[in-house]
């Protein structure tokens, strides 16, 4: 994506997850993000979900406030993901819920990750989907470093912001706003 068409916070973002541009980390780092982005075997929803929890968890502001067209086309909408803090005791699929415990595990504990757990992956999705998660769980903790630098600033002062990921995995930001819902 051009500079050009990115937001501000985007940019800030952006320019703290790549490092200074020609370092080795942005060569790497950039590719890694947009690659992973194109994966499709995973459906927008599971990967909207798992993305709203790493947000939540790392408490980016910029990633909290934004929401993918694809996922509320696929059914997605603010009272599902409010159910992403309380997903064990939500009414998600169990499906949702695996994606989430996954989630939870490789950013808080991925040592911890026990024969249960991969179990229930495998059950519930194909090792296409599996590794598409795993991956999309690496791409979204990028955020970390934002956050540490305080470089996670929202776009929408309230609501949230819309934008989309297309095929090739680059991003497109629609630069509409929505107010919170009550």
């Amino acid at each position: 994506m051009s500079t050009e068409t990115r937001s501000p916070a985007v940019q800030r973002l952006s320019e703290v997850m790549q490092g200074a541009t020609g370092s080795p980390f942005s060569a790497a780092y950039g590719p890694l993000v947009q690659t992973v982005a194109a994966l499709r075997a995973l459906d927008p929803l599971t990967t909207e979900l798992v993305r709203l929890r790493g947000a939540r968890t790392h408490n980016c502001r910029l990633c909290r406030s934004l929401r993918t067209v694809s996922a509320l086309e696929a059914g997605g909408d603010e009272e599902t993901y409010a159910k992403v803090d309380h997903y064990e005791t939500s009414d998600l699929s169990e499906r949702h819920k695996v994606a989430l415990r996954l989630t939870d595990a490789v950013i808080t504990q991925p040592a911890g990750i026990g024969p249960e757990l991969v179990a229930q992956v495998r059950a519930h999705f194909t090792p296409a989907e599996a590794v598409e998660l795993v991956t999309d769980i690496l791409r979204n903790s990028g955020q970390k470093m934002a956050v540490a630098l305080d470089a996670d600033q929202a776009n929408a002062v309230r609501g949230v912001e819309y934008y989309d990921v297309l095929p090739d995995g680059d991003t497109v930001f629609l630069h509409r706003f929505s107010e919170p819902q009550d």
